[in-house]
């Protein structure tokens, strides 16, 4: 199948403020950094243990964060 990622697709773990908040500073900066360590793509709001908690307005804000950080280096999001 073309169009596929070939190689690790991160699974995104959320960073949270101390207050709670999602850290969205924090997540483009991880999502930064695994990208130029060579991950393929990413995979967000899916599987790790926070997101099942998640409102539908928290899993948008991750959705968004990590589309908009990944963009920069043409990688897919899943």
């Amino acid at each position: 199948m073309s169009g596929l990622p070939c190689g690790i697709v991160q699974s995104v773990n959320t960073p949270f403020t101390a207050e709670g908040a999602i850290d969205e500073d924090a997540l483009t900066r991880l999502v930064d950094y695994s990208a130029r360590a060579g991950v393929a793509g990413f995979l967000c709001a899916a599987v790790a243990a926070e997101h099942p908690s998640f409102t539908a307005e928290e899993r948008s804000t991750v959705v968004r964060t990590v589309v908009s950080a990944s963009a920069a280096h043409r990688l897919p999001v899943i």
